[in-house]
């Protein structure tokens, strides 16, 4: 297994750092607060805007980001 060369890169006002790979330039961080939305909150979400539910009222349901897209 080859070992990638990391670089820090520090973003200030976020608590986790951000890395940078040397060889392809490709930033992550290690350990991801943020979880993928699955298609089942997809659907939901979209059948709750054909309901006119806020979007504010669809996040706290979902426990998703407002700003989301579904």
């Amino acid at each position: 297994m080859v070992q990638k060369k990391l670089v820090e890169t520090v973003k200030l006002g976020i608590i986790n750092f951000h890395y940078k790979c040397r060889e392809c330039g490709r930033q992550f961080v290690l350990n991801p607060a943020g979880q993928p939305i699955t298609e089942e909150q997809k659907e939901l979400m979209s059948r709750m805007l054909l309901e006119r539910i806020s979007q504010a009222g669809i996040a706290r349901v979902l426990q998703v980001s407002e700003d989301t897209d579904g």
